[in-house]
């Protein structure tokens, strides 16, 4: 083994030095400095080790067990004696878990965790979910400075999964978002949910514990990291608990996790081929479930009424009612509908999917002024109260009651949902439409009827009747001018001469094989110009793929725009494929 070189010998020294003065340093504004300064103290030590990574160099060890045993007697134990935390304490125990570096043990470890612990489990009101998250992260922090906390973060994630988390506040949520973010991984939750949760104890917990861990998914995936392809991992399990769910005549379970294999699978899919191997995963075994096993049970008797020719009833039945785009192309079918028809009566059901957000009320009242009459599923099954955790099932008879109650002769629903399944196998109304948003492989039992209201070459197996369908005028002048002047503002900032390339939609859709790379090319073509990418969803893929063509200068990635101003930025829009 050859010696090392004079001059690495030499550095190495200089960076202990340096190390050594660092830590008389912290421990002298330790000694002088107050509890309030403690956080400060920890973010200096945090960012130090984020340049330097000397935790993770066993060379060091000396240095290290020093500054950081008197980080742990002197700040970090005291202030979790006291029942507090701070978020810089977090970050400073997440980059000693992550560098596996272990402290010397200290007597009052074990003393001070069983007290932590046993404050965790003390807390049982399903109310008080955000001071247990918090109580968790203390947990995290004295696992991780315990000396022997390689499974810290497992454990860590047991716990809040654990929580109701539907029970907690907006802002609550943000806060556990932004920390998730920061000390989590895609890859380390993924793996959590695939051998932790999903093929480990799931069978052993009641529903409301296994909803809870469900629901704990959109928080971590969605809100912490956005949508990227990695989270398909969990696709295959999350379908081996729905196939026993549905061999385990679990309707509550099976119609619970229909949201969350669709929301990941359809959300992360580019093809007609994906969109057909979900239809043959999830939506045929579900709609043979109901068919064959859920209309026996319960006795569902088919809708019986025969069509009026002369003043129909049109039902259509949505997930929710927001300022997006499917409802904007629902209010504007029925603006043209009320004026080609005024003899028809027009109905609204609103499950309000809750799960993803809820209803807006300014816009469910546009509904309203235009003549339609509208029903939220939600208050039919007294599930306004319940949050995320109501019941998916009872709320779903429910809403089929009411729709023959209301004797609709047409039902119209689209995009992939239990309800929609359970509503078209069941036979809730005399002629049963699906109105395809983008998913022509969609295919249940009980669908008479296809539309769509925008021309795509299908080579699938179902006609679609073809009507063009444009955003109504009402919506796009709503606040006309004021969106105009906005759009002059952001498009002087990129320069007159500079040419707008850009696109509005879900993240995942720059993802389709060629795309970026397209764009490069036009980049290249076209110097004096740049692209933007308005919508939402996951970035760390799109980000990697940027920088490997050279072109993250000129491409910007905005999140979530206004439209209606943006239509007016951008110079030329670029569709995605």
């Amino acid at each position: 083994m050859k010696p090392a070189p004079e001059s690495s010998l030499e550095n190495k020294e200089i960076k202990r030095d340096g190390y050594r003065q660092f830590i008389d340093s912290v421990t002298g504004l330790i000694s002088s400095g107050t509890p309030a300064s403690h956080s400060g103290i920890i973010q200096k030590i945090t960012e130090f080790e984020s340049a330097n990574k000397f935790l993770s160099q066993k060379e060091y060890k000396t240095e290290n067990d020093a500054l950081y045993s008197a980080v742990k007697e002197k700040i970090i134990l005291p202030m979790l004696n006291q029942g507090q935390i701070n978020l810089s304490a977090v970050i400073l125990a997440d980059s000693v878990w992550r560098s596996g570096y272990r402290l010397p043990k200290s007597p009052s470890d074990e003393p001070l965790l069983k007290k932590i612990s046993n404050d965790f489990d003390s807390v049982k009101e399903q109310s008080k979910g955000y001071i247990k998250y918090n109580i968790a992260l203390a947990l995290f922090i004295a696992e991780a400075f315990k000396g022997d906390g390689k499974d810290a973060k497992t454990a860590f994630l047991k716990r809040i999964t654990s929580l109701p988390l539907a029970m907690m506040k907006a802002d609550e949520l943000k806060n556990i978002g932004n920390i998730t973010k920061k000390i989590l991984d895609k890859d380390f939750v993924t793996d959590f949910y695939i051998s932790t949760v999903f093929k480990g104890s799931f069978w052993n917990k009641d529903l409301f514990a296994q909803k809870t861990c469900l629901i704990w998914l959109v928080p971590m995936f969605w809100n912490s990291f956005g949508i990227e392809q990695e989270f398909k991992k969990v696709y295959p399990s999350l379908l081996a608990i729905f196939t026993k769910a549905i061999k385990k005549n679990s309707p509550e379970l099976v119609f619970t996790l229909h949201y969350y294999l669709s929301h990941i699978h359809l959300n992360l899919s580019h093809s007609m081929d994906e969109f057909r191997q979900f239809n043959e995963d999830v939506e045929k075994p579900l709609s043979e479930y109901i068919s064959e096993t859920l209309v026996k049970e319960y006795g569902i008797k088919p809708c019986e009424k025969k069509t009026n020719t002369e003043r129909k009833k049109i039902g259509f039945v949505y997930d929710r009612i927001v300022a997006n785009s499917p409802t904007k192309l629902l209010y504007s079918y029925l603006e043209i509908l009320i004026r080609e028809n005024p003899q028809n009566e027009y109905y609204l059901y609103d499950i309000e999917y809750v799960e993803k957000s809820d209803s807006n009320p300014a816009f469910v009242e546009k509904f309203i002024k235009l003549g339609v009459k509208y029903v939220s599923a939600h208050k039919l099954s007294d599930s306004e109260y319940a949050g995320s955790y109501y019941e998916h099932f009872k709320k779903t008879l429910k809403l089929r009651e009411k729709i023959i109650e209301d004797q609709i002769d047409e039902l119209i629903m689209c995009n992939n949902r239990e309800q929609f399944s359970f509503l078209f196998a069941s036979r809730t109304a005399p002629v049963q439409t699906y109105w395809c948003h983008g998913n022509f492989e969609y295919n249940v039992r009980g669908i008479d009827r296809r539309i769509a209201h925008f021309f795509y070459k299908h080579p699938g197996n179902y006609e679609y009747e073809i009507f063009l369908l444009r955003q109504s005028s009402s919506l796009m002048l709503e606040n006309f001018d004021g969106f105009r002047t906005a759009a002059s503002a952001i498009r002087f900032s990129y320069g007159a001469d500079t040419v707008v390339f850009g696109t509005i939609g879900r993240y995942v859709k720059l993802e389709g094989e060629g795309f970026l790379e397209s764009i490069a090319e036009i980049l290249r073509l076209v110097p004096n110009s740049v692209y933007i990418a308005c919508g939402a969803g996951g970035t760390d893929n799109i980000l990697k793929k940027v920088r490997a063509l050279g072109i993250e200068n000129r491409v910007k990635l905005l999140g979530w725009v206004e439209t209606r101003i943006f239509v007016h930025v951008i110079d030329i829009y670029l569709a995605t494929f």
